[in-house]
């Protein structure tokens, strides 16, 4: 009797959560993203992963932008040193590496009105020297460039919006 009355009284939560759930969901979207922003997360997705490039794209919308309706420009900056964290990590390993410290520059001369698609290209000369100076050396200066340009920007098109990164990276030594 017991276990039927459960499976009833289960049978109708999933029947009133069905119904629920399409009216509760939109509502609960929108306290979270009044009270707590960050929980919803910014949507920053790496599109792609190359041998010397990243690609990493930031969604358009109200939660990344700031009071110009433009994406703000702390996440378009965080998001590039995750690209150079991604690019590193794929050679070295997530645990062999450090960035003890980096400067950027953010050079922005159009708006950021639209969905993002950021690139980090390193030359093959400049990420090979980089290695070797990192095994001979314990720290390592690294300068990149991360290129950001409109989702919406004609195939071949320049964008002049661009961080310049100074990093100093650090390597781990293993211990044997």
């Amino acid at each position: 009797m017991l276990v039927l009355d459960m499976q009833v009284m289960k049978k109708y939560l999933d029947h009133g959560y069905k119904i629920a759930q399409p009216l509760v969901a939109p509502l609960l979207n929108y306290a979270l993203g009044w009270f707590s922003p960050e929980l919803l997360g910014s949507g920053f997705v790496i599109k792609s992963i190359d041998d010397h490039a990243v690609v990493g794209s930031i969604p358009y919308s109200k939660f990344n932008c700031n009071n110009r309706s433009e994406i703000h420009a702390g996440l378009v900056v965080n998001s590039g040193f995750e690209l150079i964290q991604c690019l590193l990590a794929r050679h070295l390993g997530h645990t062999h590496f450090a960035i003890e410290s980096f400067e950027t520059t953010l050079k922005k001369s159009s708006r950021w009105d639209n969905s993002l698609l950021l690139k980090i290209e390193l030359n093959e000369v400049v990420f090979d020297r980089f290695f070797m100076d990192l095994q001979k050396d314990t720290t390592t200066p690294l300068q990149c460039d991360v290129t950001i340009q409109k989702k919406s920007a004609k195939p071949g098109f320049k964008s002049k919006d661009i961080i310049k990164f100074n990093l100093t990276v650090r390597s781990k030594k293993l211990i044997a």
